[in-house]
């Protein structure tokens, strides 16, 4: 679960910079018109990982229902405002990890890595679930950077910023490759949670922050990438996040009455419409907030 990442940002859907070598050739699966379900962590994901008003029905408790090893490793933190609800996910996992955090600050996404690997050299028999969310490209996205400003674009912030994805790039890459080694089948998603919006136009402080009233703070990337795909494929359709639990159970092999719609792949080209159980309506209506162009 990535944080913050608007699709346009990304090489991969068209941005100019290459800043997502991995996704713009890995084989695999991307939706181009993937819309979040609000514009922050606190509102989006509970709505994207779980049932609308039944919080215990989530991705986890469907997972271990299912018979499934869960593992929830996170880099963002466990208590406050901010993280009660997903935490709570969490704490339901059969292992659970939170990355402590230096002088306040998170620490680089990376941290993850070798707590994925431990929870891998744990010999299995039963299918595994494992979630990793990251900080990814979170306000202040200087901040984030662990291999400091790889690209020049409008400002310093924006610059930040697009170094942000390749960073959380080279994570998907190297989350990958760690998967390869295990010599398994795996397969594995990823998404943002929500997106934002310019602001500071026409100043040295252009920037991005979080906003409800812009497309762009709700779309966002939606990749899978699994260990039988044989070719890079983009299917532009416009898919709701308020569908992302069918899309799990169908991507799991979970089947469940509550998920279950006759003829509907949350995977396939057929796009959602809008209706009173999603927001697309209303964030079609919303004003564009393109790319700073020069």
């Amino acid at each position: 679960m990535g944080e913050s990442a608007r699709k346009d940002y990304l090489h991969a859907y068209g941005f100019l910079l290459e800043n997502t070598p991995f996704l713009s050739k890995s084989k695999g699966l991307l939706i181009d018109g993937y819309i979040s379900t609000a514009e922050f962590t606190m509102l989006s994901l509970p709505k994207t990982l779980s049932l609308p008003q039944q919080s215990h029905h989530n991705i986890v408790s469907l997972a271990k229902q299912a018979g499934f090893q869960t593992a929830w490793l996170s880099n963002q933190g466990m208590l406050g405002v901010f993280a009660n609800e997903v935490s709570s996910y969490a704490k339901r996992s059969n292992v659970v990890f939170f990355a402590p955090r230096h002088d306040g600050q998170p620490a680089p996404d990376s941290a993850l890595l070798p707590e994925l690997e431990k929870v891998l050299a744990k010999q299995s028999d039963k299918p595994r679930l494992i979630v990793l969310h990251i900080m990814g490209s979170h306000h202040d996205f200087c901040q984030r950077l662990d291999n400091g400003v790889q690209f020049d674009y409008q400002s310093k912030n924006l610059s930040c910023y697009a170094s942000t994805i390749k960073e959380t790039d080279d994570l998907l890459r190297d989350v990958v490759e760690i998967l390869k080694k295990q010599g398994e089948s795996y397969s594995l998603v990823y998404f943002s949670d929500h997106g934002l919006k310019h602001t500071g136009m026409g100043t040295p402080e252009l920037t991005l922050r979080h906003d409800g009233d812009t497309y762009q703070s709700f779309e966002v990337p939606l990749a899978k990438i699994s260990s039988d795909d044989t070719k890079h494929k983009i299917i532009k359709t416009q898919r709701t996040a308020f569908n992302f639990l069918k899309g799990f159970a169908q991507w799991t092999g979970i089947r469940t009455p509550e998920l279950h719609e006759d003829g509907y792949d949350f995977w396939g080209e057929q796009a959602d419409l809008p209706n009173q159980k999603n927001n697309l309506q209303q964030v079609n209506q919303m004003k564009q907030d393109g790319l700073i162009q020069d």
